[in-house]
């Protein structure tokens, strides 16, 4: 008998480190089970999805992510959320989808709440005006039920890159419950591109791992786009401001009136041709840099720039025309500012009659 209790001893050890291992395994496969990264993201069809990298975010922004957390531009917090993602972090998942030269880079995450600061306002009671309450959302769709932001471009300084980036936000859960799940896209993709990425994430899975789930979660509704008709196949159109940019990288010789429009193009100040022709009135017609970056003109700026080009010819125009013409130069006139001076003479040239009709 007493041989057989160290026997017992061992048995009962070994049935409790038994017990112990596999209701620890249970306990890592539920985990498991919970996370964000055991939710099933279905591929777009003709789409690659890999894991997200530097690499990545660099291709997307065209800036590289700067480890220094004293670093706060806000593309590089937007890095530095996907890097965390990747990472695991806050159960964190980082995707990027693929197709051709088009990116969409996926990042889902929790968000556990965190309370507002508390300022002596808020502790006697009064409201506090807030500033993000006033600006509308630009709402992109809903999928599942959940609205898809477009959020605002970030404000940069003139001497910054012109961002080449979109940047659109959706949020499962109460804000003021215990915990969020945080689905972040950055993208140089078309409308559609992206509308089939949010329509590949299980929502309704994301949202029971929640420990409140989100109640606005319609399970059969994949993604609703907020605009009529169907979506865009082709990517946006890079911004004036990151054309500009590239051009005077470039190393391409332009002359002292081409890179003065492009260097405010760049800053923001020009952001299309009307802008150009009202900044610059005396110019007759704008080059191949400027039409590079800024479009071809509109019918009615094309008739103030024709309206200079007039003026500046060789050819004798009445006082009345001549008035006109200048006139018609100027950005913000109408046709209804013409009309008195239109009455004074039926002689006028047909040229000149023909600039006034493309006013508004």
């Amino acid at each position: 008998m007493k041989i057989m209790l160290p026997v017992v001893g061992v048995l009962l050890a070994g049935l409790a480190a038994l017990s112990l291992y596999l209701f620890k395994q249970g306990l890592d496969d539920y985990l498991a089970n919970q996370s964000l990264a055991a939710v099933e993201i279905v591929t777009p069809a003709g789409v690659d999805v890999v894991d997200y990298d530097a690499a990545q975010g660099m291709a997307l922004t065209g800036r590289a992510f700067n480890l220094d957390p004293e670093v706060t531009d806000p593309t590089n917090e937007l890095l530095r959320r996907f890097e965390a993602s990747a990472g695991g972090i806050d159960d964190g998942v980082a995707r990027v989808f693929v197709k051709g030269e088009e990116r969409v880079a996926l990042s889902l995450h929790r968000a556990p709440y965190v309370a507002p600061p508390q300022t002596l306002a808020s502790r006697l009671g009064l409201e506090e005006p807030n500033p993000e309450a006033e600006i509308e959302p630009d709402v992109f769709g809903t999928v599942a039920g959940v609205d898809v932001i477009l959020q605002p471009a970030p404000e940069r300084t003139p001497d910054q890159e012109p961002f080449s980036y979109r940047h659109f936000v959706a949020n499962l859960g109460d804000p003021d419950g215990p915990e969020t799940v945080e689905i972040t896209v950055l993208t140089n993709a078309s409308d559609a591109f992206v509308a089939s990425v949010f329509d590949s994430l299980d929502i309704a899975a994301l949202n029971e791992r929640l420990p409140e789930p989100d109640v606005r979660i319609v399970p059969d509704r994949g993604f609703v786009p907020a605009a009529d008709g169907p979506l865009s196949q082709t990517p946006p159109t890079p911004a004036p401001a990151l054309l500009a940019y590239r051009a005077l990288q470039s190393g391409v010789t332009l002359t002292a009136l081409d890179r003065d429009v492009l260097e405010r193009v760049r800053a923001g100040e020009i952001s299309d041709m009307a802008g150009l022709q009202a900044r610059f009135p005396d110019l007759a017609a704008p080059t191949v840099a400027m039409m590079a970056v800024l479009g071809q003109p509109t019918p009615e700026v094309s008739a103030r720039f024709a309206a200079v080009r007039l003026l500046k010819g060789d050819r004798d125009w009445s006082q009345t025309e001549a008035f006109i013409l200048a006139q018609v130069a100027r950005p913000d006139t109408t046709q209804a500012d013409l009309l008195d001076y239109l009455s004074l003479r039926d002689d006028i040239a047909p040229e000149v009659l023909a600039l006034v009709s493309q006013l508004p």
